[in-house]
């Protein structure tokens, strides 16, 4: 990433991705959930020199697993069903919006497949957390947001959404 900086190493970046995959891997309805979606943060506490390496800490930390394991078939279902639904949404609208000649003879097989995935994300889906697993859930968006906020060079557009509209609603 940076030569010969301590801490913006390819690791790091590595693990960026990782993480950030994991975090966009959660469906919308839990990070809309008011007591899993994390507030608006700023790292003013951390000074801007150390920032990378309390990043790498705590992108360390989330590795390390500190109790996150319980939850990993559920982050997986997720990951699995906020794929499906985000193609099936993708090839949908191109679709039924696209000039013909995009997809030509195999628009009905596309429509098909892509509705099928999208019906069997639809139902497969857990709609709700079970209570055990809530702070577990909870602990790890709220570290992965940090990571990324002291990253300051990616947000999920989830929360910057959620984060505007909050902001919004709290000038008005």
């Amino acid at each position: 990433m940076r030569e010969a900086h301590p801490f913006l190493t390819e690791e790091l970046g590595e693990l960026r991705l990782k993480q950030r995959r994991l975090l966009r891997s959660i469906p919308d309805w839990v990070l809309d959930a008011d007591h899993l979606g994390p507030a608006e943060w700023k790292p003013e506490s951390v000074p801007e020199g150390d920032r990378a390496l309390v990043e790498m800490l705590v992108r360390d930390m989330i590795a390390a697993d500190p109790g996150w394991s319980g939850i990993e078939p559920l982050l997986k279902e997720w990951a699995r069903d906020t794929s499906s639904s985000r193609l099936a949404h993708f090839v949908l609208h191109e679709a039924s919006e696209s000039p013909g000649h995009n997809l030509v003879s195999s628009r009905e097989v596309l429509v098909k497949v892509t509705n099928d995935r999208a019906q069997e994300a639809t139902t497969a889906t857990t709609k709700t957390i079970p209570t055990e697993l809530v702070p577990a859930v909870g602990s790890l968006i709220l570290m992965l947001v940090w990571a990324d906020v002291l990253a300051g060079d990616y947000t999920d557009p989830r929360l910057e959404r959620r984060w505007a509209s909050e902001a919004a609603a709290s000038s008005s």
